[in-house]
């Protein structure tokens, strides 16, 4: 997908990418039969809105059907991973089949952006507090341990200190595994740009490190979890910091870190035992590769 319709009013996407404009099914499923007969394990659908996929053709074919007929169509790849989705384009059709396939990772990226639902008016999100954590619970019932993450903005013209604890109360509550924080920064050419009652700039951070502060200790929390369990994983490589140390990501996209192997296992799938986790990711012992 290229383009936005969704004109929030800190964002400048709309302006310089353009109106959403869905790829043809063809043209898609073309390449990730391509890229399945060249042996790729993993591809990742990208949209600014990636579920409003095919909205601009009325949905006759919606991203729920794309979904489905890529599993249908891959034979080597076996996580099929999109990114990023927009709360109240999910329905019911687009939650069943993510959580009927295996081969569609189990972990959502789903934007928050605040936890009052008067702060999400005034930034034009077309969903409320309470629309979004239904979606959060639809997939929670069907898939308990479905890795979540999220993006948040703090600071936002005339957020109250009751408005951002809102936002803090919905972190608690849902608890996601990961999250990308910000404090908000105006953008020339958009919306709230020209909004009245800016918060004080060492307000905004004040408010952004209290938010990562209470996210840090749930990631931790929920990373200590792993440890003692044998994760899959798909390796990509050496890390950046230490060529000894390997590194992949879990289907729920949990960095996982281990030993040098004692050969190239780049782009395979291989278990890991959990011994230590991190606020970053986490660590262990490989167990098992798989075959060539």
């Amino acid at each position: 997908m290229f383009g936005c319709d969704y004109y929030c009013t800190f964002c400048i996407v709309p302006f310089t990418r353009g109106k959403m404009q869905s790829r043809s099914r063809e043209e898609i499923l073309k390449e990730v039969k391509n890229l399945d007969e060249k042996g790729y394990k993993e591809i990742i659908y990208l949209g600014q809105t990636v579920n409003a996929y095919g909205i601009d053709n009325k949905f006759q074919y919606d991203f729920a059907d794309l979904l489905e007929e890529t599993v249908s169509l891959v034979k080597n790849i076996r996580w099929i991973r999109f990114t990023s989705p927009y709360p109240t384009n999910f329905n019911q059709k687009q939650i069943e089949v993510i959580s009927k396939y295996s081969k569609i990772a189990k972990h959502i990226h789903l934007p928050l952006q605040s936890g009052n639902n008067e702060i999400l008016r005034k930034m034009a999100r077309r969903y409320t507090v309470e629309q979004f954590l239904d979606v959060i619970s639809q997939f929670r019932e069907k898939n308990e341990y479905i890795g979540l993450s999220t993006d948040i903005i703090v600071g936002f013209p005339t957020e109250t200190e009751e408005q951002f604890y809102d936002t803090l109360s919905v972190v608690e509550k849902v608890r996601f595994d990961q999250a990308f924080m910000f404090a908000y920064s105006e953008r020339e050419g958009t919306k709230a740009a020209n909004y009245q009652g800016a918060i004080p700039y060492r307000e905004r951070l004040k408010r952004l490190y209290k938010l990562i502060e209470v996210q840090n200790k749930i990631t931790e929390e929920k990373n200590r979890e792993y440890v003692g369990k044998i994760v899959e994983i798909l390796v990509e490589g050496s890390t950046d910091k230490n060529p000894l140390m390997w590194e992949g990501r879990t289907e729920t996209n949990k960095i996982v870190v281990f030993n040098k192997p004692n050969k190239d296992i780049s782009g395979k799938f291989a278990k890991v035992k959990i011994n230590n986790s991190f606020l970053w990711g986490l660590e262990g012992e490989l167990i098992e590769v798989e075959s060539d």
